[in-house]
């Protein structure tokens, strides 16, 4: 008994079917993903403090939990001098203090 290919195509779905059916549904989690890093990644950072003396200009930056200490130069280029995550104070957040 022969099988026209009408009849395979019914009995079988192809994975062209298979693959249409669920593209959208990975498209969907794939932008939802990249959504999220996006929004993660380039949060902005607000400033708490941003002070002048005769001496130095100190800026602390609130970070999510984080808070970081900044020394800011003549020319504009921002230096860390230190940093907590007040989520998780006991972990180090400063490559130095690490050694």
């Amino acid at each position: 008994m022969a099988t026209t290919d009408d009849e395979i195509r019914t009995l079988a779905p192809s994975w062209r079917r298979t693959l249409w059916g669920t593209l959208p549904g990975l498209l969907l989690m794939v932008m939802g993903v990249v959504l999220i890093m996006t929004f993660n990644v380039k949060w902005p950072a607000a400033n708490e403090v941003d002070e002048h003396s005769d001496y130095s200009h100190i800026r602390v930056r609130k970070r999510g939990s984080v808070r970081e200490l900044l020394f800011v130069r003549d020319n504009g280029v921002e230096a860390r001098q230190s940093a907590i995550d007040l989520s998780a104070p006991h972990k180090l957040q400063s490559p130095y203090v690490q050694r």
